[in-house]
């Protein structure tokens, strides 16, 4: 599946300091039973996000996606805090990703968070958007009511199977690490609570590799994003697409798709990636704060068995299932998002100008109602998605069912050749 969401914060405080908050009491996540070495979690997928339950302060079970890119705890449905009636200690200002765009949020505290039934915080401070401006629910399908990032990761060393969408949670302490054959390690910075990774890549056949430094983000779906001419070697290749390329704080963050020719992750080198360029206008405020080159997202993340090891400042990494699938994209040109309640009614959020959906007639609002005479009300977003974008390399065309306003139409979308 190709990248449907790019999450990016960048927050203009220091949390801890700017609210007075002692450092003896906030004592992070740690297991229930202190004496525990591991547990075991089944993790939901939506849409390329890790999908895990919060419960706030002894409520019913809330959809937290689990995202190395980001920092502190992030409320992104203001619902939530206003529903279980948490404090407000201080208003804050958020930057988007181009420093166009200020929203306001505030600090506030939980006097219990509890993740699944083994792990739990006190007194634990977390950040709460007063509008819900990335609608993460409409892209997942299922309603999400925050983000859990470096304030997880920190706290434990985390192996993530993504064939099984199995979590196993260690204690820190008593980790110990057994080899095996082909597995790398590879070292990992915290920059601004996120890990970073060097990567080689080669854009072009008639250039060299290029080191780059790329954050680690299980948040963003996407195989990889790369600021162009932010080192010499990342260039855009010939052939590309004008594209919407997800979601920020700011917008919507617009640049080109192409295919580059390999990135080398350790010693693991994966050819013929989709890589998302952004439009330099669209990351003004990243290199403000942290000068890297990218991200590698949860479409290339999602081909090895993973250890998240923070404390001791690596990853461990092994080739599953997915390793070998090649890297595909959005060939039609249209992206969908779900509507709530139920969240299995699903428009059309965008089309890709000239693209096969937008010469086929489709617009950005039309419900889609079928694909390929498959009625898609009962299906998730992920099983949606996939009848869209996991086309075989013949597939020549796809018949989408539509409502628009009160008419019911059939479009013939001639699915364009791969980059």
């Amino acid at each position: 599946m190709t990248k449907h969401l790019h999450i990016t914060w960048f927050l203009l405080v220091f949390i801890l300091v700017t609210t007075g908050v002692k450092a003896q009491d906030y004592q992070g996540l740690r297991f229930i039973k202190k004496d525990r070495k591991k547990k075991r979690y089944i993790f939901k997928q939506y849409n390329n996000l890790i999908i895990i339950p919060v419960r706030i302060n002894g409520s019913k079970p809330f959809n937290f996606i689990l995202d190395t890119g980001v920092g502190h705890t992030l409320i992104t449905d203001p619902s939530v805090a206003l529903a279980m009636g948490l404090p407000v200690y201080r208003q804050i200002d958020v930057a988007g990703v181009s420093n166009r765009t200020i929203l306001k949020a505030h600090i506030s505290n939980i006097k219990t968070m509890q993740i699944y039934k083994d792990i739990i915080a006190e007194r634990h401070y977390v950040i709460v958007l007063e509008e819900d401006v990335l609608n993460l629910s409409g892209y997942a399908g299922v309603p999400i009511h925050g983000l859990i990032g470096y304030d997880f990761f920190s706290r434990f060393v985390v192996q993530i199977n993504y064939d099984k969408r199995q979590l196993t949670v260690y204690n820190t302490n008593k980790f110990k690490y057994k080899k095996r054959r082909k597995d790398d390690i590879i070292p990992i910075k915290i920059e601004d609570q996120k890990p970073i990774v060097e990567a080689k890549i080669i854009c072009r056949d008639d250039k060299k590799p290029t080191s780059i430094k790329l954050v680690y983000d299980t948040g963003a779906g996407h195989a990889l994003l790369l600021y162009a001419n932010s080192s010499p070697g990342i260039e855009v290749p010939d052939k590309n697409l004008d594209s919407h390329l997800g979601a920020t704080l700011s917008g919507n963050l617009i640049g080109k798709l192409g295919r580059i020719k390999k990135i080398k992750l350790g010693k693991y080198s994966l050819p013929g990636v989709i890589a998302s360029f952004p439009d330099s206008t669209s990351y003004v405020s990243m290199k403000q704060f942290t000068p890297r080159n990218g991200n590698i997202g949860l479409g290339l993340i999602k081909r090895f068995h993973t250890i998240v090891d923070y404390p001791r400042h690596r990853l461990i990494i092994r080739p599953n299932y997915h390793f070998k699938k090649p890297f595909e994209y959005n060939r039609i040109g249209l992206e969908i998002i779900a509507r709530p309640p139920s969240y299995n009614s699903y428009y059309i959020a965008y089309t890709r100008r000239d693209s096969p959906a937008t010469k086929a007639g489709l617009r950005q609002g039309d419900q889609i109602i079928a694909i390929d005479n498959k009625v898609i009300a009962d299906m998730n977003i992920s099983e949606v998605y996939g009848k869209l974008y996991d086309l075989k390399e013949e597939t020549k065309k796809v018949i989408i069912f539509v409502k628009r306003g009160e008419e019911y139409f059939l479009a013939t979308v001639e699915v364009s050749k791969s980059l």
